[in-house]
């Protein structure tokens, strides 16, 4: 792990290191697997059973693999400067909220910005969405993070949310 992830983990991340480790151990078991994870990308699975159940959090990888795998016209040949890329971003407004909701939960705002409906691809939309929420996925949450993931490559940033 670089140097700049481990300055940027609390306490509460460093302690999930030995996880993380056991969990490389059972995905260097499996061939299937890739094996060049980021370890942030592991800790997001762990945490989702408090790091307490390597086997769920393994059985979820392989699922969320599975699943891009079957997904592939959404989760491949990704190009944020693509044209599809371009109409998508012209006719939506993507927003995922900056904070968790108490319950753990992350609020998304999703809205149309131009009605034609010539510019509505609605496979496109669904990409740019998910390569938004897989650009949250890789890094640490920031609780005070002020300013919406960029969603226009023209303009950088729609706003503050």
């Amino acid at each position: 792990m670089c140097a700049f992830s481990c300055a940027m983990m609390s306490e509460e991340n460093v302690s999930q290191l030995i996880s993380v480790e056991e969990f490389r151990k059972k995905i260097a078991k499996d061939a299937s697997l890739p094996q060049n994870i980021d370890d942030i990308l592991l800790q997001r699975f762990l945490k989702v059973y408090d790091n307490k159940d390597l086997k769920k959090s393994l059985d979820l990888l392989k699922y969320n693999l599975i699943t891009r795998k079957n997904g592939s016209q959404i989760f491949f040949n990704r190009d944020p400067l693509s044209d599809e890329t371009q109409t998508a971003l012209r006719s939506t407004l993507f927003c995922p909220m900056p904070k968790l909701l108490d319950d753990q939960y992350r609020v998304n705002i999703v809205s149309l910005i131009d009605y034609d409906v010539s510019l509505f691809d609605y496979i496109q939309v669904v990409k740019m969405a998910m390569m938004n929420f897989d650009a949250r996925f890789i890094e640490y949450d920031n609780p005070d993070r002020k300013v919406c993931w960029p969603t226009d490559m023209e303009h950088h940033f729609r706003g503050s949310c």
